[in-house]
This record gives C-alpha cells, structure tokens and sequence, in this order.
C-alpha cells in the first residue's frame, strides 16, 4: 500500500508539472536557464556594458549600474539590476510569467547610452532605466520581440522616466537617442538570449555574465556568439552622441602593420625593428582622415579646436621621443655605450606627455637597444629609421600649427559644450592639410633602412 501510494503521489507530482509547463509552453530545463541567465548577472555583466564603451571604461560602467564590489573577489552586487522587479521575475521565474526575455541586456546597454547622451554619470540613471523596464514588463508581460515591434512607445516610456528624475531636460532628444540605439541593441540580446529560450544557449551565454569574469567576449566567442560587430556599431554611435569619434589608435596600426609586413615575406627580425616606425606615418595619417570623415565635420562642417589640439600633443610627445632618443644614440651607442633611453632622459616638462602618449615609443627604443647590445643592428641604422620618424612627425606638427594659427580656418562650434571648445576648424582645412602631407607619409611608408638595406613595401 505504501508503495502504491508513493508510486500514486509521483504520477501526481509528474502530472502537475505538466500542467504548469504548459501554461507557459516551456520546459523546465529552459525555466532553469533563464533564471542562471537572470541570476548570474555579475561582474561579467558589467564588463560586458564596458566593452560597449569607447572608452572601455568599467568604472562608468559599474557606476551608472549602482554596482559594488563584495567581499569576495570578482563578485559584484549590481543594484540598478537585482532591484528591478522584472529581473527577480527572470530570476525566480514563476510558470505562470512570460519571460522578460533580454531585458537585462537592454537595461545595461541603454543605461550607458544615456550617460553618454546625458553626460552623467550618474546611478540614477541605471535605476531610471531599470524603473521603465519595470513598467513596460508588467505593463503586458513584454520582451525585446514587443520593443522590435513598437520602439517609439518603449523609447518614450525611458525618455520620460529620465526626465522625471532629472537626468535630462528634452525628452524629445533623448527619445530620438534611445532610438537610435535600439537597433544594435536588440541585435545584441538577440544574440544572447534567442527567441526560442534555448537553454544549452542561454547556459553558455550566463557563463560570460558571472562573477570573477574578467573578458566575457572571450567566453562568448569560444562557444560561438559573436557580438563584437555589434559592440563596434555601437561604441561608434555612443562616440557621435558624445561629440568624441572613436580615433585610430597607436598599438592597433602597428599591429596592423606587422601583420602586412608579415603577409609580405619580411623576416621576423626586420618587422620588430621597423614596425613600429612605419606605422607611424599609417596612424598620422589615418588620424588626418578620421578627423576629415568624422560625423561632427559631415554634420557641422568642421572639427573642434580641441581634438586637434589633442592630436598636436600626441604628436609633440612622440617627436620629443624621437628626439631624445637620436641624441642618446649619437652621445652613447655610438661610442659603444649601449644604455636605455629612460625617463631621466626626457624634459621634466614633457614627462607626463611622454608617459600618455609615448610610452610604447619608450619600450620600443629599450628593445632596440638590447639588439644594438646582442650585435643584431647598428647604432647608425636606428638612428636612421629615427630620422625618418622624427622628421615626419616635424613636418606634421609644422603643417597642424600652420592650420590652427589661421584665422581662416576657424570657425565657430555650433555643438560647443564650453569655452574651450568655442572653435572648430574647418573641414576643409584638415582636407588641405592632408593633401600636403600625404607626400610626406607616402615617402616613409616607401623605405626604411635596416642593416644597409632598403625595406620596401606597399603598406
């Protein structure tokens, strides 16, 4: 009898369970993922908001999601999130609840588009945001398919929770922004969080989401989910809404280039020692043409005084380098004193711009140095491949002074956020400019000597 009745009691446990299932028409494996998916929102999450950033900035990322680190390491409690009613929805899902499918995502993506948008960096943005996605949730139990559908009565809903709690003052403007970034956004859950609440999918997405994760593209791109063209798309409209383009930089066109170098046959040896002087004249001029094709000089028909006053700095910094580092050669390599270039080398004065924008310069040369040391390169050859550097990084510095120092070049900043930005440079000034500098790039792109010899290439 006590066997009948247990083996009675489980059918009836089996049957209730498939009564619930089917209220919802989900499995309990895919119940179980999404509450992983839900719960699991740790340090990984926000990592995965900072990839979004131009600026892969964690902090912002952490701060305008009210995040804290606890005690235990790599493990963060992320408040704007786990306070929201529709993430414990996600988190302790009950059978008879649609999912908030994506919405965690949503909420982390579009809290850094509107501190980028705002200017802020605020936490109230985060619990704003998370507030709205509340409402829109219990409004209908409704997910990112309903935002696809209908973005202008989402977009409104945010825009006006941010008013309410003073974050911003046009409703209308910060619309248009949430609107702007919905597509990419959506595009990004989608990724994560499929339609079909695949529970292996959705395990393997939550893994990048957890605690002590430190690069969740990894994670993500091991089992399959690329996002990275997305995170581009949209770091490149975040830079735009923010007035700061997303700029070539140094480390990247010099990897660049050694994979070019590479493809063309030239030994490893030779690459190491001339990579990094030929992407030079790659990234000055790729910083010309980003500043000329910038949306800021298609939408206003300039460039701000700033940004180009940024780029004179970095190009000073690095000149000063050059510089430094052809008198250290010719008052010690050339008399067999193979020493380091270091810090106590460069003007005091310069010394924080070195250390900004000219630092891998400054390792660059050290490891020249230690092949001068092995007998792998002579002192005249560094020398010469430093000439060419430095003489190109002159001409561009001379032709950047030449613009600004113009007064027909300047034009008034209709999207000035101060005083400092007041001015812009015309568009086609920068256009002007990289007219007569391209010359100078294509001729340090052509040689470079090495050992006596002569690198050629098409980079």
């Amino acid at each position: 009898m006590i066997g009948m009745f247990i083996f009675g009691g489980k059918k009836k446990e089996e049957k209730k369970r498939r009564v619930e299932e089917k209220k919802l028409r989900l499995p309990e494996s895919v119940l179980v993922a999404i509450q992983k998916f839900h719960a699991r929102a740790n340090k990984g999450y926000i990592k995965l908001v900072a990839e979004a950033d131009p600026e892969k900035n964690e902090s912002r990322a952490m701060r305008i999601m009210d995040a804290e680190q606890r005690h235990e390491e790599g493990n963060m409690y992320i408040s704007a999130l786990k306070q929201k009613k529709y993430q414990k929805v996600g988190a302790f899902t009950k059978f008879e609840e649609r999912p908030p499918r994506g919405l965690p995502i949503v909420h982390g993506f579009l809290a850094l588009l509107l501190s980028y948008h705002s200017g802020k960096v605020l936490p109230e943005i985060g619990h704003a945001v998370g507030d709205a996605i509340d409402k829109y949730y219990f409004a209908g139990e409704r997910d990112i398919s309903d935002i696809k559908k209908n973005p202008e009565e989402f977009a409104a809903l945010v825009a006006r929770e941010l008013k309410e709690n003073n974050i911003i003052t046009d409703e209308e403007k910060a619309k248009q922004a949430i609107l702007r970034g919905l597509p990419t956004i959506i595009r990004i859950a989608e990724k994560l969080w499929p339609e079909n609440h695949d529970p292996e999918h959705l395990e393997k997405a939550s893994n990048a989401l957890y605690k002590g994760v430190e690069d969740p593209i990894h994670i993500l791109r091991q089992v399959g989910i690329d996002i990275e063209p997305e995170l581009e798309e949209f770091r490149q409209l975040l830079a735009e809404i923010s007035g700061k383009e997303v700029r070539p930089k140094f480390p990247e066109t010099k990897k660049a280039v050694e994979e070019e170098l590479r493809a063309k046959g030239v030994p490893e040896e030779q690459i190491k020692v001339v990579a990094a002087r030929l992407a030079t004249a790659v990234w000055l001029e790729n910083q010309l043409r980003a500043l000329k094709e910038s949306s800021t000089a298609r939408l206003y028909g300039g460039v701000s005084l700033i940004e180009i006053r940024n780029l004179r700095e970095k190009i000073v910094a690095k000149k000063h380098v050059a510089e430094k580092a052809m008198e250290h050669i010719e008052k010690y390599w050339m008399k067999g004193a193979i020493l380091p270039l270091e810090e106590r080398h460069i003007d005091p004065k310069m010394l924080p711009f070195v250390r900004e924008h000219a630092a891998g310069m400054m390792k660059d040369i050290k490891n020249l140095a230690e092949r001068v040391k092995r007998g792998e390169l002579d002192p005249q050859d560094v020398r010469n491949i430093l000439t060419i550097e430095r003489d190109l990084l002159d001409v561009t510095h001379e032709a950047i002074e030449r613009t600004i120092g113009n007064p027909e070049n300047l034009m008034k900043n209709r999207g000035a956020r101060g005083v400092e930005d007041k001015f812009m440079i015309k568009r086609e000034a920068i256009e002007a400019m990289h007219i007569k500098l391209k010359p100078h790039f294509e001729t340090a792109r052509v040689k470079v000597p090495v050992k006596g010899d002569l690198i050629f290439n098409e980079l």
